[in-house]
C-alpha cells in the first residue's frame, strides 16, 4: 500500500459494497442436487466468510488493524482449501462433509466419559460403515486387526491426499494462488509473535522504549485480503451454481481497480 492513510477509507467503502452485494444476491435459498457435496461445502464456507468479513470490518472500524489481519488470514485459508477441493470437487468435498462421523463420535465419547458402550448405536453404525477412510494410516494396513483398535484410532484432520497424507495449509497454494500466499505469509509474523513484526513497532528515545500499535497499513492489508477472499468465494459459488451474477461481480471488480488506482502515481 503506497498511502495507507488515503487507501483505508476507500477500501472500507469497497468492502461495504461487496457485503452489500452479498446481502442482495446471496442471502437466499439455493437449490442444488442432494449429491452435490461441493455445493454444500461452498455454501458453508461462503457463510463463514461473510461472518468473518463482518469481524474484519468491526476491527478496522475500531482501529484494531493488526488483529483484523488474524481474521483475514483465516479467510485466505478458506479460499485455499476451496481451491484445493475444487481440483477433485465431489470426492474431496464429501471427505470434508463425512468427517462429521468422526467428530460426532468424539463428542459422544466425551459426553459418555470415554465409555464407547454408552454411545448411541446410530453413531457407531455410521462409523462402522464410513469411518475407515479416516483411520490413522498405520491402522489401515491389511494385517491390522480392526477389532483391536484403540478407543479413538481416527485422524485429527480431514484434509489429506489420496495416500492418506495430511495436506498442510501452506501446501494448498499453487502458482495460481501466489498473490494470496504472499499476503498470507506477510501476515504470519504478527500472528506467530515473530520478533520482526513486534520489533517494528518499537521506538527508542534515549533510554525509553515505546510501543506503537495498529499501523493503517495492517488495516489495508486486512481489508484487501478479506475482500479478495469473500469475492473469490462468491465468484466460485456463482460459477458452480450457475447464478448468472457475472456482470455484477465483474462490475464490482472493475470498480475496485478503478478506485484503488485513483491518485496512484
Amino acid at each position: 500500500m503506497k498511502n495507507s492513510e488515503t487507501d483505508l477509507p476507500k477500501m472500507k467503502s469497497l468492502f461495504e459494497d461487496l457485503r452489500g452485494i452479498f446481502k442482495q444476491h446471496y442471502e437466499m435459498r439455493f437449490e442444488y442436487p442432494k449429491d452435490d457435496h461441493f455445493a454444500f461445502m461452498l455454501l458453508c464456507f461462503l457463510s463463514k466468510q461473510y461472518e468473518h468479513s463482518a469481524s474484519v470490518l468491526n476491527l478496522v472500524n475500531s482501529e484494531s488493524y493488526s488483529d483484523a489481519m488474524i481474521i483475514a488470514r483465516n479467510m485466505i485459508e478458506g479460499v485455499a482449501i476451496i481451491n484445493w477441493v475444487s481440483k477433485d470437487k465431489n470426492k474431496r468435498a464429501l471427505r470434508w462433509r463425512k468427517y462429521c462421523i468422526v467428530t460426532d463420535y468424539r463428542i459422544a465419547l466425551k459426553l459418555n466419559m470415554g465409555d464407547k458402550n454408552k454411545i448411541d448405536k446410530s453413531i457407531l453404525d455410521r462409523l462402522e460403515n464410513d469411518g475407515e477412510e479416516y483411520l490413522c494410516e498405520r491402522l489401515r494396513k491389511p494385517k491390522i486387526q480392526k477389532n483391536n483398535l484403540s478407543i479413538d484410532p481416527y485422524k485429527q484432520y480431514w484434509l489429506f491426499d489420496d495416500d492418506g497424507i495430511e495436506v498442510k495449509i501452506y501446501n494448498l497454494f499453487d502458482e495460481d494462488d501466489k498473490r494470496l500466499y504472499d499476503i498470507y505469509s506477510d501476515m504470519s509474523d504478527w500472528i506467530h509473535w515473530n520478533v520482526n513484526r513486534i520489533g517494528g513497532r518499537l521506538k527508542r528515545d534515549n533510554t525509553e522504549v515505546g510501543y506503537f500499535g495498529n499501523p493503517p497499513r495492517d488495516g489495508c492489508l486486512a481489508l484487501s485480503s478479506a475482500f479478495l477472499s469473500l469475492f473469490q468465494l462468491m465468484d466460485v459459488v456463482n460459477q458452480h451454481l450457475k447464478l448468472d451474477y457475472d456482470s455484477v461481480l465483474n462490475n464490482l471488480s472493475e470498480n475496485y481497480k478503478r478506485k484503488m488506482n485513483e491518485g496512484a502515481t
